[in-house]
């Protein structure tokens, strides 16, 4: 699967997201956009969260020339787009509120794209102003993946709630520059409360079992380290000389197991990462050297690491 954008939540602020694939970066159109950290019920990745509070919150893709996002757009080569979003409810959104929507400016209407429908609990998918799919209820605090293929070559648009395909089009979204693209809120007076995780864009019509293998990653198929927090530090012996072919365990006190483990390089580096925030210690032993050495570390929700000796 060639994937050709993505935003990197990994290291964004909110208010700008990261494309490490295409360096097509994101800035937020207004309001601020919310950093989670970490995401409802899957804490070792973190993501966006949009909120009630009277102020729009989104990134205008369209803004930011990032094309590779544009559901309405001329794709060029291929002829074929798949725009793949993780969401979750955690409140109640507007009807007609957006999760990825191409739309008239200034915003009357989705014209294009992923939208809170009329059941304000379920999403509705648009293509050229008509309602292809509506959903059952989407539960609250429980993750759903959207992914919806545009293929130009073949005529089709499909949309898939999770692994299943559920809807069909043979009408495409039109082909040039959108008035106004984005990810997130297209109005102050059309907000939710909701998450966004794994937000990307592929170049080529995912196939049902390409959906679901990215559904069944649960989040972890990404081209950014997928950990919360990445820890680095340097192994020495007894004489304070670096000790290279050390390991290097990551042990965590909640869960009582190893989550991580290395082997120092040269100059006794090592990089551990970390699931989530907590407690944890470090350890390195080493055959042929006596005893071993340890730390105990804490690592915040924010991701500052407090080193214990």
């Amino acid at each position: 699967m060639s994937k050709i954008w993505e935003i990197d939540f990994t290291s964004f602020s909110g208010s700008s997201a990261l494309d490490n694939i295409g360096n097509q970066d994101l800035t937020v159109t207004s309001g601020s956009v919310k950093t989670v950290k970490p995401l409802s019920q899957f804490n070792f990745r973190s993501g966006v969260e949009f909120n009630v509070n009277s102020s729009m919150e989104a990134y205008n893709l369209t803004a930011a020339s990032a094309t590779n996002t544009f559901i309405s757009h001329s794709y060029g080569v291929s002829n074929q787009r798949s725009f793949v979003m993780w969401f979750l409810r955690n409140g109640t959104p507007a009807v007609s509120g957006t999760l990825w929507a191409n739309a008239d400016s200034p915003y009357t209407s989705t014209k294009n794209g992923i939208a809170w429908g009329a059941n304000p609990s379920g999403i509705e998918v648009i293509i050229e102003d008509d309602i292809i799919y509506t959903s059952p209820t989407i539960s609250a605090n429980t993750w759903y993946l959207s992914t919806l293929v545009v293929d130009r070559s073949s005529n089709k648009v499909e949309f898939y709630l999770n692994k299943d395909k559920v809807a069909y089009s043979g009408v495409l979204p039109s082909s040039g520059q959108a008035d106004l693209e984005v990810i997130g809120e297209l109005s102050s007076s059309l907000e939710g409360e909701y998450q966004l995780a794994y937000t990307s864009t592929y170049d080529h019509a995912l196939s049902s079992t390409e959906v679901g293998l990215i559904y069944d990653s649960y989040l972890e198929d990404t081209y950014n380290p997928y950990y919360f927090k990445q820890v680095i530090g340097a192994v020495y012996d007894d004489e304070g000389s670096a000790l290279s072919g050390a390991n290097v365990l990551l042990y965590d006190h909640y869960e009582l197991e190893v989550v991580d483990q290395a082997v120092s390089e040269a100059g006794g580096l090592y990089k551990l990462h970390a699931p989530k925030a907590g407690n944890f210690s470090i350890y390195s032993t080493k055959s042929g050297t006596s005893g071993g050495a340890a730390c105990s570390i804490t690592i915040t929700s924010s991701g500052s690491v407090i080193y214990y000796d």
